[in-house]
């Protein structure tokens, strides 16, 4: 696997596995499955997921900001085409995103991932809807509104 697919990946799960909240999980949703690189945090369950053979998927490289109203861009991406996979998780609502995230930053240099661009809040990612909310799953983006400042 070409080591972008693996980051875009390991990105795309990131980004998604912060969706945590306050209810009782119900059963992984039918069809999905865990990424084989990387195990899932322990008591999480898949509530979105999609698979495509071929896509195109923008990467993050930089900040999100406003560069004319309602235009939000990136200062830096990488734009790339081949499988993607992106699998939505609901972490336990006692877990703290920064305790998944260590997990998994664990869990990506385990597997040889390496970090391309890493933030957090809105001083350093910048629009946090286009980390939370447009690149996670159809449907699901609303699940970003739970997070607060905390993503």
């Amino acid at each position: 696997m070409h080591p972008l697919s693996r980051v875009i990946i390991g990105l795309t799960l990131a980004i998604s596995f912060f969706a945590h909240a306050q209810s009782v999980f119900a059963a992984d949703r039918s069809g999905s499955s865990d990424h084989p690189l990387i195990p899932r945090f322990a008591g999480s369950e898949i509530i979105g997921y999609k698979a495509v053979n071929y896509d195109e998927f923008t990467l993050a490289l930089g900040k999100a900001y406003e560069k004319t109203m309602s235009n939000y861009v990136l200062e830096k991406d990488l734009t790339l085409e081949g499988k993607i996979t992106r699998i939505l998780y609901l972490a336990p609502a006692e877990k703290s995103s920064l305790q998944v995230f260590r997990n998994y930053e664990k869990a990506f240099d385990a597997a040889e991932f390496e970090p391309m661009f890493s933030c957090k809040g809105n001083s350093e990612c910048g629009w946090r809807a286009w980390f939370t909310g447009a690149q996670t799953l159809g449907g699901l983006r609303d699940y970003d509104l739970i997070l607060g400042g905390d993503f």
